[in-house]
């Protein structure tokens, strides 16, 4: 990535990094940086015996938790069960965070579909859901320097519950169509 250079097919997207890259916007590490905002983006599989593996989060989150100050924005993007904005917080505080003063915790659940990124990441609505209303406004904040999708501010269980209600639609439709075809 940093000679511009990507490794997924994307439309455009090399275009766009390269651009980000020689314009000193974007520098890709290993290990997290100081930042303003820190977007958690990680996966969440199913364990074994179908309970939802947060490992990733949590390893993130501790990741990251030495490089947070005071007044930066930390967003989950993952599709996870519907609290798990709300450990990230926990993990937090347990650091030394004062997460209800300090820093600002929120969910923003994702929604591209490969081929599409570019267009979608700036013109779907999204729903932001943070761990209290001034985190839910400071990622709201976030998000409309590039969405031009409506936004749509609630709380993190509401955000996180409208995505895995989301993907439960489109599964029951794939299953619906998959017996028809049948």
């Amino acid at each position: 990535i940093n000679n511009g250079e990507i490794h997924i097919v994307e439309p455009d997207l090399d275009v766009l990094v390269k651009s980000a890259v020689n314009s000193g916007n974007l520098k890709a590490s290993l290990t997290p940086v100081e930042a303003d905002v820190f977007v958690i983006a990680v996966p969440t599989p199913f364990t074994d015996n179908r309970q939802p593996d947060l490992s990733y989060v949590e390893a993130a989150t501790r990741v990251i938790s030495p490089l947070i100050k005071p007044g930066n924005l930390i967003i989950l993007e993952s599709t996870s069960p519907v609290g798990t904005t709300q450990h990230i917080a926990s993990l937090l505080s347990d650091a030394g965070h004062d997460v209800e003063n300090d820093i600002y915790i929120a969910h923003c659940p994702e929604r591209v579909l490969p081929g599409r990124i570019l267009i979608e990441l700036v013109q779907n609505d999204r729903i932001i859901g943070g761990i209290n209303p001034a985190s839910t406004q400071k990622a709201i904040d976030f998000y409309l320097e590039f969405v031009s999708g409506e936004v749509l501010g609630t709380n993190a269980a509401t955000a996180e519950l409208s995505k895995l209600t989301e993907n439960s639609f489109r599964d029951v439709n794939i299953a619906f169509a998959n017996e028809l075809s049948m």
